[in-house]
């Protein structure tokens, strides 16, 4: 962002809107009451890669270690969770994040999600669950979902154990409506994310999962009553249409396999689909795209799909390279950095040396400073 324009973008506050996408992110996590269009705009700022610093590895790979290791959903921080989903759903990072062995984690977050609910209800618990952790569940369900937006993530990412989970949430299967109940927002963000999941399985061949959900009559009955036009708020505090979940998830299937759209057909989906009522031009883009994937056609438009409307999330992953090789840096296994100057980076400590030799010795100083 040029510095004179971010100088008069500001807040009414008064300070000024960060030019580096992780302070844009913590931002409009926290500005709930700010006028959409100002928060659409800062989004398409995060689409300029030149405004998005290399994937913080080292940074996740502490996170990830710590969430790794606690046993109790009430230790989850809430902070932790929405850092997650932060990078999650940056195009620039959502293969690395994956990469890095974040679906262990958040996979880990659901279980212990259902794990909470049990002990709520076998200790017959009367204290009200806190938005902390509703919260900490929504975004658990929104990093998979847009995560699974890449569609190299959707070939290599290993969904056995994410399945089951979300197919459970969403019936409020066990434990889970008497003491973890799932309220709408969750409710969409869990159906997005399974439709995503579907569409992955197929990619994957993984052929058994996928009829698994098609013929799951009982699940299938359940999301359909959420095909309605509910508000539901987004990470950055956004109110946004139910639809844009709900309707992912039919067209993931209906544009996969024509079984599952029939089966759905026969459930009901197409004349819910069919009643919603078209109240904005993107309800009625959303509607009319859905039903064209039943119907086997493509959607008419008065006018073409621009094609930032339709979006791409599989995009060049921006990592750091070896300041002496210059080979990329595994997000699994972070570089090693000059411990005094902090700003290169290292894949082995024989290029760290070869560095320091061939003239970093002399510009380190200067570089620290």
């Amino acid at each position: 962002m040029p510095r004179g324009k971010a100088s008069k973008a500001k807040k009414k506050s008064g300070s000024q809107i960060p030019d580096t996408v992780e302070g844009m992110l913590s931002m409009l996590a926290n500005m709930h009451n700010m006028d959409p269009a100002k928060l659409m705009k800062l989004q398409m700022e995060l689409d300029d890669p030149s405004k998005v610093p290399p994937f913080p590895a080292s940074k996740v790979k502490r996170c990830l270690s710590r969430m790794s290791e606690i046993t109790s959903y009430e230790d989850i921080r809430d902070k932790d969770a929405h850092q997650l989903q932060c990078w999650c759903k940056e195009d620039f990072y959502m293969e690395s994040i994956f990469d890095a062995g974040v679906v262990p984690v958040l996979t880990l977050i659901l279980q212990l999600s259902s794990d909470f609910a049990s002990k709520r209800v076998a200790n017959n618990t009367k204290t009200p669950i806190t938005e902390e952790q509703t919260r900490i569940r929504e975004l658990t369900l929104y990093s998979i979902a847009d995560g699974l937006l890449n569609e190299n993530n959707k070939k290599k990412t290993d969904l056995s154990e994410v399945v089951p989970l979300l197919i459970s949430i969403i019936l409020q299967e066990g434990d889970i409506h008497r003491g973890f109940p799932v309220k709408v927002t969750a409710m969409n963000y869990a159906i997005k994310a399974l439709g995503e999941c579907f569409r992955a399985l197929a990619v994957q061949r993984q052929e058994a999962t996928a009829i698994g959900i098609i013929e799951n009559t009982t699940l299938l009955e359940t999301i359909c009553k959420y095909i309605r036009d509910d508000k539901i708020i987004t990470p950055i505090g956004m109110k946004v249409s139910s639809l844009l979940c709900s309707l992912r998830f039919v067209q993931m299937l209906a544009t996969t396999s024509h079984r599952a759209a029939h089966i759905m057909t026969a459930l009901g989906y197409y004349d819910a689909i069919k009643g919603i009522a078209r109240t904005d031009p993107q309800t009625n883009l959303l509607i009319e795209s859905t039903l064209s994937s039943f119907e086997g056609r493509e959607p008419k438009f008065e006018k073409p799909i621009p094609e930032e409307a339709i979006g791409c999330h599989t995009k060049s992953q921006l990592r750091r390279l070896c300041a002496y090789c210059g080979i990329e840096e595994d997000p699994a296994n972070p570089h090693k950095k000059c411990s005094r100057c902090k700003k290169q980076h290292y894949c082995s400590r024989d290029c760290q040396v070869a560095h320091w030799k061939g003239g970093h010795s002399k510009e380190c100083a200067s570089m620290s400073k």
